[in-house]
C-alpha cells in the first residue's frame, strides 16, 4: 500500500513539476509571440504585393506599397487588400470618400500637407470620424480625383479598430493629439489658398466628426463671423481643452498677419509630439507586457500550483529542507492574504495619487523623479526636449521672449522643472538675459543652458533652440532604448530565478523524502 501510494504521489508530483515548467515555457512563448507580431515586420514589399491577396501590410512599408501600386497599377488592379489606418478627409471629398492614412507631413516647400495613404470609397465611412483607426478590406481599382487617374480602394468591409497608442490626448488630457494636429494642417492649407478665416472654420468644422473639436469650431465660426479674433474665440470656447502654446501662437499669427504660418507651425509642433510620445510608449509596451505576464505567472504558481505540493509533502514524516519550507510559507501567505495584498496595493496607489495632487506632494514627487536611477536621466532629457521644442515654436511664432518662457513653463511635464522655469520670467523682466536666468535653474542640462546663451549672443536663438531640440529628441530616444536594454534581461532573469527556486525547492524535498523511505 505504501509503495502504491508512493507511485501515485510521485507521478502526481512529476506532473506538477512539468506544469511549473510548462507555465514558465508559456511565459517565454508569450514573449516570443509578442516579439514576432509586434516588433517584427520587415519583408520584401514586392514579394508581398505579388501575392494573391495583400494582407496585413506593415506600416513601415506602407509608403513603399503606395509607390509600387501607383507605379504599376495594371499589376495590382482588382487585388484584394486588407489594411489598418486612420480616417482622414479634406473639404472637397464626397461623403463616401476618405483616405486611409498612416502618416502626414508638410512638404519641403512648406506649402502643402501631404497625407500618406490610399484614397478609399465606402458608404459606411459616414459612421467614422476623422482620426478614427479602422480595419478595411477592399479591392484596388482605378479612379479619378482632380482630373487625375489614381488607384483607390473600393471598400467591401470596414470596422473600427480600438484606439491605439497614437490616440493620446493633449491640452489638459482632453483632445486627441492626432486629430488636433490634422485640423491645424487643414487650416494652414485652406488659409494659404486665400479663403477667409471665417469660411475656413466652417469648411473644417463641417467635415470633422470629432465631437469636441466640432463643437468648438462651430462656436469659433460664429464668433469670427461676429467680428471676434480667432485666437480669443479659441481661448474662450476651448477653455482648458486648448493648449496654451496653441492659443498664443495663433494670437501671434494674427498680430503678424501670417495666420497660415502659425497653423502650420502648430501642426508641426503637435505632430512631432505625437510621434515622439508614441515612440516612447511603443518602446515601453514590451517590458510592461513582460512584467504583467511575470506577475500573473507568479500568482498562479503560488496560489494554485505550489499548494498541491503541500499535501504531498505533509503525507511524509520527514523534515523538509529550508528552501521548501520557505516556498510553503510564501504560498500560504499569498493564499491567506491575497485579498488583503490587493487592498493594500490599491490603498497605496490611491494615497500616492492623493499626495501627488497636493502642491507639496506634486513638487516633491517631481523632484524625486529627476533623481531616480536610470529613469531620472530620461525625465531630464524629456524636459529639455520640451523646453527647446516649445521655445522654438513660440519664438518662431513671433512671441516675446518673456511670454514664450512663461508659456513653455506651463507645458513642461515635470512639475519641479516647470515651476523653476516659471520663475525665470521675473528675472527676464528685470533685464537679465535668458542664458543668465537659466543658469540659476539647477535642474536644466548644461548643454541646453550654454547653447541658449550662445544663441542669444549670436542673434540666432530660434535656430539654435531648434538644433538643441533635435539633439535632445535623439538623446531621449537613446536613453529610452538604454533603459529597455537593462530592464528586459532583468525581468527575464527574475522569472528564471522564480521558476528555478520553485523547481529546486520541489526536487530537494523529493530527494529527501526518497532518502527516508
Amino acid at each position: 500500500m505504501f509503495i502504491c501510494n508512493l507511485k501515485i504521489n510521485g507521478g502526481r508530483a512529476l506532473k506538477i513539476i512539468i506544469l511549473v515548467l510548462s507555465l514558465f515555457m508559456l511565459f517565454v512563448f508569450g514573449i516570443s509571440i509578442y516579439k514576432i507580431f509586434f516588433t517584427s515586420g520587415k519583408f520584401n514589399v514586392n514579394d508581398k504585393l505579388k501575392a494573391k491577396d495583400i494582407t496585413e501590410l506593415d506600416a513601415k512599408n506602407y509608403t513603399n506599397i503606395l509607390q509600387a501600386v501607383h507605379d504599376d497599377i495594371d499589376s495590382y488592379k482588382g487585388m484584394k487588400i486588407k489594411f489598418t489606418g486612420y480616417v482622414y478627409r479634406v473639404f472637397d471629398f464626397s461623403d463616401e470618400q476618405f483616405v486611409i492614412a498612416r502618416d502626414m507631413f508638410i512638404n519641403e516647400s512648406k506649402t502643402q500637407a501631404v497625407v500618406v495613404g490610399f484614397l478609399c470609397e465606402s458608404k459606411d465611412v459616414k459612421n467614422f470620424k476623422d482620426g478614427t483607426w479602422v480595419n478595411i478590406t477592399g479591392n484596388i481599382e482605378m479612379g479619378k480625383y482632380h482630373n487625375e487617374q489614381i488607384p483607390f480602394i473600393k471598400i467591401t468591409e470596414i470596422e473600427e479598430k480600438k484606439p491605439g497608442l497614437l490616440n493620446m490626448e493633449i491640452g489638459g488630457n482632453k483632445l486627441n493629439a492626432r486629430a488636433f494636429s490634422l485640423v491645424c494642417a487643414q487650416f494652414s492649407i485652406i488659409l494659404k489658398s486665400g479663403i477667409p478665416i471665417g469660411r475656413a472654420v466652417h469648411l473644417i468644422g463641417d467635415k470633422i466628426t470629432d465631437k469636441k473639436l466640432k463643437g468648438i469650431l462651430k462656436q469659433v465660426g460664429e464668433d469670427v463671423e461676429a467680428g471676434r479674433s480667432i485666437s480669443t474665440s479659441f481661448k474662450e470656447r476651448g477653455g482648458k481643452l486648448m493648449p496654451p502654446v496653441f492659443i498664443e501662437t495663433i494670437h501671434a499669427g494674427e498680430e503678424s498677419g501670417n495666420l497660415a504660418r502659425a497653423f502650420e507651425t502648430m501642426y508641426q509642433h503637435f505632430d512631432k509630439q505625437v510621434k515622439m510620445r508614441a515612440k516612447v510608449r511603443n518602446a515601453l509596451i514590451y517590458p510592461v507586457f513582460v512584467l504583467a505576464l511575470a506577475i500573473v505567472v507568479v500568482i498562479v504558481l503560488m496560489v494554485k500550483v505550489v499548494p498541491t505540493f503541500i499535501g504531498i509533502f505533509e503525507s511524509y514524516d520527514a523534515q523538509l529542507p529550508l528552501i521548501t519550507q520557505s516556498l510553503i510559507w510564501i504560498s500560504n501567505f499569498f493564499r491567506k492574504y491575497i485579498l488583503l495584498i490587493i487592498v493594500v496595493i490599491a490603498a497605496l496607489i490611491l494615497a500616492f495619487k492623493l499626495y501627488g495632487n497636493t502642491e507639496k506632494g506634486r513638487l516633491n514627487l517631481a523632484q524625486k523623479a529627476l533623481k531616480m536611477p536610470v529613469l531620472g536621466n530620461v525625465n531630464v532629457l524629456s524636459a529639455a526636449s520640451e523646453f527647446a521644442g516649445n521655445m522654438t515654436t513660440l519664438i518662431g511664432g513671433g512671441l516675446q521672449l518673456t511670454s514664450a518662457v512663461s508659456i513653455t513653463a506651463r507645458v513642461i511635464s515635470n512639475y519641479y522643472i516647470s515651476q523653476n522655469v516659471g520663475k525665470i520670467t521675473s528675472r527676464l523682466e528685470e533685464g537679465h538675459t535668458l542664458g543668465e536666468c537659466m543658469r540659476e535653474v539647477d535642474c536644466l542640462p548644461d548643454i541646453l543652458v550654454d547653447m541658449t546663451a550662445v544663441g542669444e549672443e549670436t542673434g540666432e536663438l530660434e535656430s539654435t533652440l531648434h538644433t538643441v531640440a533635435g539633439y535632445y529628441d535623439s538623446e531621449l530616444d537613446m536613453a529610452v532604448q538604454d533603459v529597455l536594454k537593462k530592464l528586459e534581461p532583468m525581468l527575464l532573469i527574475f522569472m528564471a530565478i522564480v521558476a528555478g527556486y520553485i523547481v529546486l525547492a520541489v526536487y530537494i524535498a523529493r530527494f529527501q523524502m526518497y532518502s527516508v523511505m
